[in-house]
């Protein structure tokens, strides 16, 4: 009867993926499998796990699953288990929201001693606070009487001299006896239509399971049954479903507040207190929410780094004009000037790639293609710069290594010749550098 009332608070604080914690025994199973098809019709994404008895790993998957608005569906028992494991699984707090059965006593969630829990009393109330519960409205406070000629209030007085017992707020089934008196008044006037409308030759007393007149009639005839009861109105859907008022109670400061009514047959909640957050900020979202946002550079970070940049093209654009101002002279000669020359050329290239690293910065937008294309420039020119630069300085490793390991002394002499042998070096070497190239341009998509 509650699952209406859940799917429209899902709707009501805009919750489209929640998770289902169910104990395996048929009434939850059932009462599981009409909430997914509730959800389902109103677009909500609802994932179900269950459990037998010990509901830790069922937690732990809520826990992977990023489980935020949690429904369980269990009795009382193992309600604190569930309760105990949320506590050592951090499932709970400002980020998850849970739901258990109304039924429940009020103080449900402490721990009882014979049931050994590894969680004490505060763990379990910090667990437990904030969440809500659902439960038919059980007893009306009408003062009108119904069709038993008693009041919701009368009829709680009697059976508590009945019962003769003292706390009755704790008794197993207290809560839930109206809707037990009321359940019997709608089977004897169900009784009474059906038996007022079979033919001739059926009577009531002759029932059994394989006459499909009798129960087809009894069924319209529970259907079509509507009373005031100690309970309420006592209506019935289509498929058999009692349509009732739910009482919808959040745990606030360790004690119960009816915070609305739900009327399952206007459609309408009736909000009579305030709904209270952890962090007082609302509801928490369904799920983690992913934005994608344009990490930038600051513009501060920019400016600096290209200050550098500058700083070192024009440091390198300096040490080529003095290489060839002074290319004549016997150290420069010796030193390689064509792998200086190449080398300086490449460190440039490295500097510059600095300008376009740090795009897009703060305040810059750039659209997809030119997005694409300033990767593929920044990649490309520091790729060419540090080609440069590292087989320069590897020609002139491997002409030190010639000179240092031919016992032929002609080498020397022929210094004059290895410009030659750069070139041919460094050709060489070009080719490892398109290689990456080219791997580059199909990383991204470009193709020639």
């Amino acid at each position: 009867m509650q699952n209406p009332t859940r799917v429209e608070l899902f709707e009501k604080f805009k919750w489209k993926r929640i998770s289902i914690l169910q104990s395996v025994e048929e009434v939850f199973q059932a009462t599981a499998t009409h909430l997914e098809a509730a959800c389902k019709n109103k677009g909500i994404r609802a994932e179900r796990q269950s459990f037998y008895g010990d509901p830790t790993d069922a937690v732990r998957t809520l826990v992977r699953q990023d489980a935020r608005i949690i429904v369980g569906l269990f009795y009382v028992t193992e309600a604190r288990r569930v309760l105990c494991q949320a506590y050592k699984q951090n499932l709970y707090g400002r980020k998850h929201v849970w739901f258990f059965i109304g039924w429940y006593a009020d103080t449900w969630y402490e721990p009882h001693p014979e049931e050994h829990l590894s969680c004490t009393k505060e763990e379990m109330r910090k667990a437990a606070a904030y969440h809500f519960t659902t439960e038919s409205i059980m007893l009306s406070k009408d003062e009108v009487a119904g069709v038993s000629g008693i009041t919701g209030l009368q009829f709680e007085e009697m059976l508590r001299k009945r019962l003769n017992y003292t706390d009755v707020a704790n008794l197993g089934g207290w809560p839930e006896a109206p809707l037990a008196y009321d359940a019997l008044w709608a089977l004897a006037l169900a009784f009474n239509c059906t038996r007022a409308n079979l033919p001739h030759h059926l009577k009531l007393e002759n029932f059994t399971y394989n006459n499909t007149i009798m129960a087809q009639l009894l069924f319209d005839c529970v259907k079509n049954t509507s009373f005031k009861g100690v309970s309420g109105n006592v209506m019935f859907s289509d498929s058999g479903d009692r349509i009732a008022k739910t009482q919808i109670e959040q745990l606030q400061d360790g004690r119960y507040v009816t915070v609305g009514r739900f009327d399952n047959g206007e459609h309408r909640f009736n909000w009579t207190a305030e709904i209270l957050w952890p962090d007082g900020r609302g509801p928490p979202p369904d799920s983690t929410i992913i934005r994608e946002q344009l990490e930038t550079v600051n513009n501060g970070l920019y400016i600096i780094v290209c200050l550098l940049a500058i700083i070192g093209i024009v440091l390198s654009l300096a040490c080529f004009i003095f290489n060839a101002k002074y290319g004549y002279r016997g150290i420069i000669v010796q030193s390689q000037p064509q792998c200086n020359n190449i080398l300086l050329a490449g460190s440039a290239l490295c500097s510059a790639s600095l300008f376009l690293m740090g795009l897009p910065t703060a305040g810059v937008q750039l659209t997809d293609g030119e997005f694409t294309l300033l990767c593929h420039s920044r990649i490309s020119i520091l790729m060419i710069g540090f080609t440069f630069a590292y087989g320069s300085m590897f020609a002139k490793v491997w002409i030190v290594h010639r000179i240092g390991a031919s016992e032929n002394q002609q080498i020397a002499s022929r210094q004059k010749d290895e410009p030659s042998e750069l070139t041919s070096v460094i050709s060489r070497l070009g080719f490892d550098f398109a290689s990456p190239i080219g791997e580059s341009q199909l990383s991204f998509g470009f193709h020639p």
